[in-house]
């Protein structure tokens, strides 16, 4: 019998018998005389229908597979009801003017309008100091919390021509600066 002819033998219970069967030719596998394997069949291969199933067709899906559900999470967007988990942004108005007066006794007083963002809730204002003519500003003061007024603040600094910059904040968000305003102490 030739191994495309060859049915399967039934045991004497019925049922498919699945061993290999001996063949008496194997020029079909390329070897002359001996045993070959003949694979089961099931009753849809002798019907024509075929399934084929190669390791080597199946192995690149399976790679693919976890590549496939990271991209997934990658693209995952939720949003929430729970405040704790809001990211937000404010965006503060700096005060609009500043203005620096120079005092007999070497203070120098400056004071500024209110920042327009101060109408929506109380702010704070820093107060940066730098010697006139170096580039990096230093924090030398910072109001309380103040609601929509004007705020008026007396520096000791050391004796010189200074600028000065303020800045409105709500916990860690900031403003822009102020436009600097130079002015020297009074010796």
């Amino acid at each position: 019998a030739s191994p495309s002819s060859a049915t399967p033998s039934r045991s004497s219970s019925g049922s498919d018998d699945r061993r290999p069967r001996q063949l008496a030719s194997s020029s079909r596998f390329g070897r002359s005389g001996g045993t070959a394997r003949v694979p089961f069949r099931s009753p849809r291969a002798r019907s024509g229908l075929r399934r084929v199933t190669h390791r080597l067709a199946v192995t690149p899906l399976l790679l693919l597979l976890p590549a496939a559900s990271l991209s997934a999470a990658a693209g995952f967007d939720a949003s929430s009801t729970s405040p704790a988990n809001v990211l937000g942004t404010l965006a503060l108005d700096s005060p609009p003017s500043l203005a620096a007066t120079a005092l007999p006794d070497g203070t120098i007083a400056l004071s500024w309008v209110a920042s327009p963002s101060a109408a929506l809730r109380q702010i704070e204002y820093a107060v940066l100091r730098r010697p006139s003519g170096t580039v990096t500003f230093a924090e030398v003061a910072r109001t309380g919390l103040v609601g929509y007024t004007d705020v008026t603040y007396v520096d000791a600094p050391p004796r010189g021509a200074h600028d000065y910059v303020v800045r409105a904040l709500v916990s860690t968000f900031t403003s822009a600066d102020t436009g600097p305003v130079t002015i020297a102490t009074i010796p």
